[in-house]
């Protein structure tokens, strides 16, 4: 049996939509620190802490949708 092409190519992209999120993510954080006049090492510390709470947020986000929708 040969496989559906529509198919394969929704597969496919819901693989690339899983990561959009945390790309959006990483823009939002490093375009919102890159106007602020800190020192460097400072500026790298509030990038870390944000994208790790950015991460959690999505996660905690993302399995209550997977919840929903069983």
């Amino acid at each position: 049996m040969k496989p559906n092409r529509q198919s394969i190519d929704i597969k496919g992209r819901n693989k690339l939509l899983k990561y959009l999120p945390y790309v959006l993510l990483s823009f939002i954080v490093f375009g919102a620190n890159s106007g602020l006049e800190l020192n460097y090492f400072v500026k790298g510390y509030i990038s870390l802490i944000e994208l790790q709470v950015g991460i959690l947020l999505i996660y905690f986000i993302t399995s209550k949708f997977k919840k929903h929708r069983e």
